[in-house]
């Protein structure tokens, strides 16, 4: 008796293998865009939410933002501060910078405050000048919004 397997049915099996994986690879990669776009918006939630936290309970008497830095449209990273804007008068020890996945692109639509993609908020209020939408892409396609009211409320939109 012979117990082996025959080059046919080898054969057969990476055939089988090769199919699969042809199928399993696109969605794979749609996945994954999915993920890190619906990672990089709850984490941007998250830092515009802990921005306005700070800023209404008046930590360290000071007003607090987000600052959306990008190059050429893409996302580069976003950084939550306290000041009243991301320039060098800000104190620096206070920073909680976030790097961004490579591909991804963001855009914004409202107010100029926003479009500058420096979110403020005020102190004890948490109110925001910059209002309006704020869209984050990964180049496969896959994108999500993030809408930001008049009273500097952010949520999934």
């Amino acid at each position: 008796m012979n117990k082996g397997f025959t080059l046919i049915e080898l054969l057969l099996v990476i055939a089988i293998i090769a199919i699969l994986s042809y199928l399993a690879v696109p969605i794979g990669m749609n996945f994954y865009r999915s993920q890190t776009v619906e990672g990089a918006r709850s984490q941007l939630i998250e830092s515009l939410g802990r921005a306005r936290r700070n800023a209404v309970l008046m930590k360290a008497d000071s007003q607090y933002g987000v600052k959306i830095l990008s190059a050429d449209g893409e996302l580069t990273s976003f950084t939550l501060y306290k000041g009243e804007v991301y320039d060098s008068s800000r104190d620096e020890t206070y920073d909680e910078v976030y790097a961004q996945a490579p591909n991804m692109t963001i855009s914004f639509s409202g107010t100029d405050e926003l479009v500058s993609g420096d979110i403020n908020f005020a102190k004890l209020s948490g109110a925001t000048e910059a209002m309006g939408t704020i869209t984050v892409t990964h180049d496969g396609g896959e994108s999500r919004s993030i809408i930001i009211d008049d009273f500097g409320n952010a949520y999934k939109e």
